[in-house]
C-alpha cells in the first residue's frame, strides 16, 4: 500500500510535468470522448489522481471528498475507484487499474492532439512508473463466512484475474467480486476446504501461492488450513497478491509460461520422448531456459510452484 510520504516526494519531483498537464485539460476540449469503449479516457481519471496527490501534498486529508463522479463519467469511475474518501486509496485504485504500459497508452492518445513534446511525455510516464512501483498490491483476505470459506481479493480486477486463470471454475453462490465463496466444513478443529476436483484445486494453490506454511493437501480435491484463527467466523488471514494477480503483463507472462511447463511436462511422460530420459530438475531447467528465450518475466515463485506441480 502506498505512504503518504512517498506519494508526496513523486508529486513534488514532477509537479512541474503534471501542473502542465493538467492545464491542457483544463484548457482544452476532451478528444477523446467517442473512444470511451475502448476505455481511452484520461481526460476524465487523470484530474482524480492529480487532485489525489495535491490533497495529500497540502495536507487536506480532513476535506477530502473523493472522486468527484458525475452522470457522464460515472461508468469509467466505477470500474477503476471506489467510494473511498481517502486519497491514498484513491491513488491505489487508479494503480491497480492502470498498468504502466496502458497509462503510457492512454497518455499518448490524449496528447497526442496537442504540442506535448516528446521529453514531457517521457516525464510523465517516468512519473507513473515510479508511482506504480510505490503501490505494493494490497493482500488477500481468506476467511470463514456464512457463505463458505471466502476469498476477498484487494481489487475487482485481481478477482477477475484469478476467474479467467483457473481453467476449471471454482466458487460457490453467493460469490460476487471482490469475494469469492468456497465450499468448506470444520474438521477436527481445521477448516476445510472442497474443490470441484484436484486440477481445480492444485490450480488456486498455484495461482494464490499458497505455501505448506498455511495449507495442507487432502484427499484429491481438498486443502486444510494450518492456522485455527480461521476457524473462527471473519477471523482473517492475510497473503500477499501475486504479480499476476494485479499486472497484466505478469498475468500473460504466468499464462504463457504454464503452457510452456504444461507442454513439456507431456513430453516428459511419454516413453518415447528425449525428455523422458531427464530427471524432474533438468525438465524445469529446460522450462525455465525456453521461458527465458520467449523473453517470458514471471516471479520466481510462481514459476518454482507451476513447475513442481507439472514436472516434479
Amino acid at each position: 500500500m502506498l505512504h503518504k510520504d512517498d506519494a508526496v516526494a513523486l508529486f513534488i519531483k514532477y509537479e512541474t510535468a503534471l501542473l502542465e498537464l493538467m492545464r491542457t485539460m483544463r484548457f482544452n476540449p476532451n478528444y477523446e470522448v467517442e473512444k470511451w469503449l475502448d476505455e481511452n479516457q484520461m481526460y476524465a481519471v487523470f484530474p482524480e489522481l492529480y487532485r489525489a496527490l495535491y490533497c495529500l501534498k497540502n495536507n487536506g486529508e480532513a476535506t477530502y471528498d473523493g472522486v468527484h463522479r458525475n452522470s457522464f463519467d460515472d461508468k469509467p469511475f466505477r470500474k477503476i475507484f471506489g467510494t473511498s474518501k481517502d486519497p491514498l486509496q484513491i491513488i491505489q485504485d487508479f494503480v491497480e487499474y492502470y498498468s504502466k504500459e496502458h497509462f503510457a497508452a492512454i497518455l499518448l492518445d490524449y496528447l497526442c492532439h496537442f504540442s506535448f513534446d516528446t521529453d514531457s511525455i517521457e516525464n510523465l510516464n517516468r512519473f507513473y512508473s515510479e508511482l506504480n512501483d510505490l503501490c505494493t498490491p494490497r493482500p488477500i483476505a481468506i476467511y470463514r463466512s456464512d457463505d463458505g470459506l471466502a476469498l476477498k481479493f484487494p481489487t475487482n480486477t485481481s478477482y477477475d484475474y484469478f476467474k479467467q486463470m483457473i481453467r476449471v471454475p471454482v466458487g460457490v453462490f453467493p460469490s460476487f467480486r471482490p469475494v469469492l465463496h468456497i465450499k468448506d466444513e470444520v474438521v477436527n478443529g481445521q477448516l476445510v476446504a472442497t474443490f470441484p476436483n484436484r486440477v481445480s484445486r492444485d490450480e488456486a494453490i498455484n495461482l494464490l501461492g499458497l505455501t505448506g506454511a498455511i495449507i495442507t493437501r487432502q484427499g484429491d480435491n481438498q486443502i486444510v488450513f494450518k492456522d485455527p484463527t480461521i476457524v473462527q467466523y471473519e477471523q482473517s488471514i492475510y497473503i500477499d497478491t501475486p504479480e499476476h494477480l494485479s499486472k497484466p503483463e505478469k498475468k500473460w507472462a504466468y499464462l504463457d509460461y504454464r503452457i510452456i511447463v504444461k507442454g513439456l511436462s507431456a513430453y516428459a511422460k511419454s516413453p518415447n520422448s528425449f525428455f523422458s530420459n531427464f530427471p524432474a530438475e533438468i525438465n524445469m531447467k529446460i522450462a525455465s531456459t525456453v521461458a527465458d528465450v520467449c523473453d517470458v518475466e514471471i516471479e520466481s515463485n510462481a514459476s518454482g510452484r507451476l513447475a513442481s506441480t507439472y514436472l516434479g
